[in-house]
């Protein structure tokens, strides 16, 4: 590229940040990422960054309804998307059948002849007033959380933080464990970042990540989510006890992450089954020093371990029925589950994956 080329191509790139009032790091770190997405059928050099420079400016300028910032991250877990209107739906339905005129007099169903269509009866949402008060609820609101480290371009440092999706975004394909550039709304918020995904995130991945850069950021960064397994429990119970220090159901879900070794891998129909232990619990029995972890099948693709690895995970803690495996029976006691978000072995302690066909 000659020299008039670069100065031409560096004065496009400053207008656009002088007329979007973006950071010229930031304009430039979307120049590349659009440059990258440019067809390879376009060989002209000139032509290729002409392109890049026309969807740098329409993203940041003519797409003015849009606020959206220029982010990168490595996203190392991964929430199940949620129906935050399932419930409402199945409240409102059962409400009906239970007492008609009430659920009418408090405005959660309205009644068509044979048609009964539950209604959004929150009059306020977020302390604003609701503008779809009185409306049909829609079919469903999509919620996924994703937790990562998140920085600008151009910074150096990683911070932690979670992104979440909304609606349609909830489905959109996540790249774990690999660096990725998107656009969010949203800033830092007590520390952390707090960002909201907007109708043009999309993750596009930027580089590939060794298992040892991506072990090394958690290492640093989530040290004080980091829990030893023997421990998990106990945290688990701590959380939002009730006066009788009792935990409280619904409060079963804090974010962990610890580490472990693989003993068992077993696939089902929606979700593998992996099962950890802490060696280090010395005098308690083999058998009772398993957590049992599932992971979505979605993330059965992390699976790249066997048996005998040593992996770190990051999780939601859970609790479920105690299995006898001795007396083959379930005891009746609650012991800790994890749902994992994401799995992936400590570098140098991994075995080989199991062979295709063989019981996993």
């Amino acid at each position: 590229m000659s020299t008039t080329q670069t100065t031409t191509l560096q004065e496009s790139l400053t207008k656009i940040s002088e007329k979007s009032g973006k950071p010229i790091a930031e304009v430039e770190a979307a120049y590349n990422s659009a440059l990258s997405t440019v067809p390879a059928s376009v060989k002209n050099e000139a032509r290729r960054q002409k392109t890049a420079l026309m969807i740098v400016n329409r993203d940041l300028t003519i797409n003015t309804k849009s606020t959206a910032v220029a982010y990168q991250a490595v996203i190392i877990g991964s929430e199940r998307t949620k129906d935050l209107y399932k419930n409402k739906h199945e409240y409102a339905l059962k409400a009906y059948e239970e007492n008609m005129e009430e659920a009418l007099n408090t405005g959660l169903v309205r009644v068509d002849g044979d048609k009964v269509t539950v209604l959004d009866n929150r009059e306020t949402v977020g302390g604003k007033p609701n503008k779809k008060f009185g409306q049909p609820l829609a079919a469903n609101m999509f919620l996924r959380k994703l937790h990562a480290l998140i920085r600008k371009p151009g910074e150096d440092n990683w911070t932690k933080g979670s992104i979440t999706l909304w609606g349609d975004q909830a489905k959109l394909v996540v790249p774990l464990m690999k660096q990725v550039d998107f656009v969010a709304n949203g800033d830092l918020k007590d520390g952390a970042y707090d960002l909201r995904a907007g109708v043009d995130t999309q993750f596009q991945i930027k580089e590939e990540m060794t298992d040892e850069d991506v072990i090394s950021l958690i290492d640093d960064k989530y040290n004080d989510l980091f829990k030893d397994l023997s421990d998990t429990w106990s945290y688990h119970k701590t959380l939002h006890p009730d006066a009788n220090g009792k935990p409280l159901p619904e409060f079963w879900d804090s974010l962990v992450i610890t580490e472990g070794t693989v003993t068992w891998i077993q696939e089902f129909e929606n979700s593998i089954k992996i099962t950890l232990h802490d060696d280090s619990l010395n005098g308690v029995p083999f058998h009772e020093r398993g957590v049992t972890c599932w992971l979505p099948k979605s993330l059965k693709h992390l699976i790249t371990f066997g048996r005998k690895s040593i992996v770190t995970v990051v999780a939601r803690t859970g609790y479920g029925d105690y299995y006898d495996t001795e007396k083959k029976m379930n005891t009746g006691d609650k012991v800790l589950q994890l749902t994992l978000l994401s799995i992936i072995g400590r570098p140098g302690l991994t075995t080989d994956p199991i062979e295709e066909g063989e019981q996993i």
